[in-house]
């Protein structure tokens, strides 16, 4: 059926409550994930610091996020 899953991810706390329906389609499927993060138009023109943050903050959750998934056997990049 499904080979990959990519999950958009934009830090919410509403996008985190994906984690569940992601586990169920990925046991059933059998598929791997893919975890992305886009970014808002809060700030058209960021700094340099800024973005690198922003970035920074962005790997940090979806390393949590992937670690979580390996936990239950799902392969996630």
């Amino acid at each position: 059926m499904y080979a990959r899953i990519l999950w958009m991810h934009d830090l919410s706390p509403r996008a985190d409550l994906c984690l569940g329906p992601v586990l169920a389609l990925t046991k059933v499927t059998g598929a791997s994930v893919i975890l992305a993060h886009s970014t808002g138009k809060d700030d058209p023109h960021p700094t340099q610091s800024a973005g690198d943050e922003r970035v920074a903050r962005a790997r940090l959750h979806l390393e949590r996020i992937s670690r979580e998934l390996d936990l239950e056997g799902i392969s996630a990049t």
